[in-house]
């Protein structure tokens, strides 16, 4: 089993906010990404450059919707629903 892995962040953390539920995945990717430096067998894991016009990384946005854009709250309260 992997142990390395956070809880699961959910609406329900958060009072079925989505705003807050985006502040708090950006505020976990800083956390493990910008503020510290991970390692992949000793070679250190590089974010793609770019930063979108809301202020947070491109690479936030791959990372928890699969694309570089920018997600809505629509998107997430339809995934949710």
């Amino acid at each position: 089993m992997l142990n390395f892995l956070p809880p699961l962040l959910t609406l329900e953390d958060v009072d079925y906010d989505p705003n807050r539920l985006i502040m708090e995945a950006y505020r976990i990717f800083r956390k493990d990404f910008i503020d510290n430096k991970p390692y992949f067998h000793a070679t250190p894991i590089k974010l793609a450059q770019g930063i979108g016009n809301d202020g947070k990384e491109n690479t936030f946005w791959h990372i928890i919707s699969g694309t570089d854009k920018k997600i809505t709250i629509s998107k997430i309260l339809i995934l949710t629903a």
